[in-house]
């Protein structure tokens, strides 16, 4: 991305946080895309993994628990081909290989798994 005469920051510029490090152009949505924010390494968040119990229907619930309030990150993201969707970055869609893809499905074979 080059920068651009004309523009101006303006006070709506300095409330986000702007990724792009660019002083002066017209911001677009890949400014606030922050590739590196909100990744984890597989061993931070198997370690909030409990112990397993053999019990496969105790163990997918034990597994779910932990996981309650994690979201997918709202600073690292992709946008759609339209730009009209984001699709947040997941540990599940990581684990699984599709960091930004929908990863409801994923979560259940994240847990099954």
């Amino acid at each position: 991305m080059e920068e651009s005469e004309g523009h101006v920051h303006a006070d709506e510029c300095y409330e986000k946080t702007l990724i792009c490090g660019y002083v002066e152009h017209s911001h677009t949505v890949e400014c606030l895309i922050n590739l590196e924010a909100d990744v984890e390494d597989a061993d931070t968040w198997i370690a909030i993994l409990p112990e397993l119990t053999g019990t496969l229907s105790a163990d997918v619930v034990n597994i779910a628990y932990p996981q309650l309030g994690y979201t997918e990150s709202t600073a690292n993201f992709t946008v759609s081909d339209d730009d009209e969707n984001r699709y947040g970055h997941t540990r599940y869609g990581a684990w699984y290989g599709n960091a930004y893809g929908d990863w409801d499905a994923v979560f259940a074979a994240f847990c099954l798994h």
